[in-house]
């Protein structure tokens, strides 16, 4: 790919957002398309998010110092800071289980550790380092002041015989959608074309090599057409059907879609302002996950399992979202974070919070959980960018230049976290044939941790 070529990419979600603004600032052309009103992520896009969890104590070496070096962007870079909350997040077992469990003594290791190579230094500043809960009163200490008096029997039985886990200060969450239409107005700031209401469905062609056709661009449904030199697929979820729709689906299928339930409530002013700085909160044994309330006090909890296979998002180019009001977790949510949070009342004469609304969230799954950034096997010029696994977007700072880098085949071997290039492992996992071979033989997901012998992913 010659320098300052034209790249056309197909999706406004975070994966196409950050690649559209690296791919600016390094010179080249670039026009993003999407199926929304306005260009930025699709309303049912899985960025498109009220929230997502920003942590890095990965078990596995590359996502954990991608993960600390994205939390030091988060921290720092004009761009993501407005939308990063540092309130550490707390996880607990949710049943019984002693202090000296792997998974908390990997969790708080992992936490603290130094990014290796290029950004070590970088990794040691002085703040607070993760710890392990076995009381009360450690697991009281991980909420604000405020927020203590109110907290319910989910953090008041730790102890002996009772719950542990452990509080990693250097985490939080980000504001999804609002930092994801900021990467692409930033983008268009540097001259990014953004097109609205277009949903491709046809790619064109030119020869290629080895009997390969080479892709040149894309064809809307109604009609429009737009050349390039390279296209990339940034479609999140809808990249499996989007392939075949265009008649170039990969022959092995390493990408599944996969359905979760999200509740969200809405608290009234009074008691969402004890919330203020409250961390985000794993249950190791049901999978829940609850946030802080946001800016306008509105509270996200989901629970965290493999996810359904329905619906499935083919059945949604639209860029509505399907609610989830029916879904058996609804109700499960509901009564868990009632005894995380007592003070939250739906109903009664002192009701002091309201559910607000239930959505579909997708994920692109990989067998390994690793994200597929390569070529495709059969047409030149035609970069997938996919596979998130639920928690592609705590690397947002990063995932657009690990895209561009291997859009530009540009390899950089001294680091893990470079801030262009790929090394070599990264250039393996990230490929094509890597996810051929973890599908098949049913790897083991970078980031499972076990509890009571049951393997819980919290990749969030």
């Amino acid at each position: 790919m010659s320098a300052f070529s034209h790249v056309l990419i197909i999706g406004a979600g975070t994966f196409g957002a950050t690649t559209a603004l690296e791919l600016a600032r390094l010179g080249h052309q670039v026009t993003i398309v999407d199926r929304s009103a306005d260009g930025h992520a699709s309303g049912n896009a899985a960025s498109n998010d009220l929230n997502k969890i920003i942590r890095s104590d990965y078990g596995d070496q590359l996502y954990r110092d991608l993960g600390k070096k994205c939390i030091a962007l988060w921290r720092s870079d004009p761009l993501y800071a407005p939308f990063y909350h540092e309130v550490g997040i707390i996880f607990r077992s949710g049943m019984p289980t002693g202090p000296h469990s792997v998974w908390i003594k990997e969790g708080v290791n992992f936490a603290g550790q130094p990014v290796m190579n290029a950004y070590e230094a970088a990794s040691r500043e002085t703040r607070p380092l993760a710890r392990t809960i076995t009381s009360n009163e450690e697991a009281k200490h991980a909420f604000p002041e405020s927020l203590r008096p109110h907290l319910g029997e989910a953090f008041t039985t730790f102890g002996p015989g009772a719950q542990t886990g452990y509080f990693n200060p250097q985490a939080g969450w980000a504001e999804a959608g609002n930092a994801t239409f900021a990467v692409l107005d930033e983008a268009k700031k540097l001259g990014v074309k953004v097109v609205s209401d277009a949903l491709i469905s046809k790619l064109l062609f030119t020869p290629g090599s080895n009997n390969k056709p080479r892709v040149c661009g894309a064809i809307t449904s109604d009609g429009r057409e737009f050349r390039a030199d390279s296209v990339v697929i940034a479609a999140g979820s809808w990249t499996p059907s989007l392939l075949e729709t265009l008649q170039v689906p990969l022959k092995e299928k390493v990408l599944r879609p996969s359905a979760h339930c999200v509740v969200t409530f809405q608290l009234f002013p009074e008691v969402a302002e004890l919330f203020r700085g409250t961390p985000v909160t794993f249950n190791m044994d049901s999978g829940l996950y609850t946030f802080e309330p946001n800016a306008d006090g509105i509270l996200k909890c989901a629970i965290h399992k493999a996810g359904s296979p329905t619906p499935d998002p083919r059945d949604y180019n639209s860029t509505e979202y399907p609610r989830a009001d029916d879904h058996e977790y609804v109700e499960v949510m509901t009564k868990e974070l009632m005894t995380m949070y007592p003070i939250l009342r739906l109903d009664g004469p002192n009701p002091t919070a309201k559910r607000l609304f239930t959505r579909i969230c997708w994920y692109c799954d990989t067998a390994d959980e690793n994200f597929l950034i390569d070529f495709h096997p059969d047409v030149d010029g035609l970069l997938v960018a996919s596979g998130d696994s639920g928690h592609g977007l705590k690397f947002m700072p990063m995932i657009g230049r690990l895209i561009t880098s291997r859009l530009l085949h540009i390899d950089n071997n001294s680091s893990m976290v470079p801030d262009y290039g790929l090394s070599e492992y990264q250039r393996k996992v990230f490929s094509y044939q890597h996810h051929v071979h973890a599908t098949l033989h049913d790897a083991k997901p970078i980031d499972s941790i076990r509890v009571g012998g049951e393997v819980v992913k919290p990749k969030l």
